[in-house]
């Protein structure tokens, strides 16, 4: 959608960009939100990649002269989507995870 000031575009999933820059600015305006604190690898690899792909978030960026300058990530689903992330990528996500609490271990 463009309203003449920018526009609003569906991150995709299998766009580099566009995770890299839900993640900068994901990390830069949440910096204490659970997620930020996990770090970029989480945000690029299971938030914005595997739960985006299967529907459980959604994101759009906002896009001013070529910038990505703001994003909203929202779910149908508050109280569960996580939950139901974490059982069907149960050996993906904590091995993800241990490896994250291994580069940093301020993470646990």
């Amino acid at each position: 959608m463009n309203n003449g000031l920018g526009e609003i575009i569906p991150l995709d999933h299998t766009n580099e960009k566009h995770i890299r820059a839900a993640t900068r600015l994901h990390a830069d305006l949440l910096p204490d939100s659970w997620i930020s604190r996990l770090g970029p690898l989480f945000m690029e690899r299971f938030y914005y990649r595997t739960l985006i792909k299967e529907k459980k978030i959604y994101c759009n960026l906002f896009r001013h002269q070529g910038d990505t300058a703001g994003f909203i990530s929202y779910t149908e689903a508050p109280a569960s989507f996580m939950k139901e992330a974490k059982k069907r990528h149960f050996f993906y996500l904590n091995l993800l995870l241990i490896r994250l609490v291994l580069r940093d271990p301020r993470r646990i």
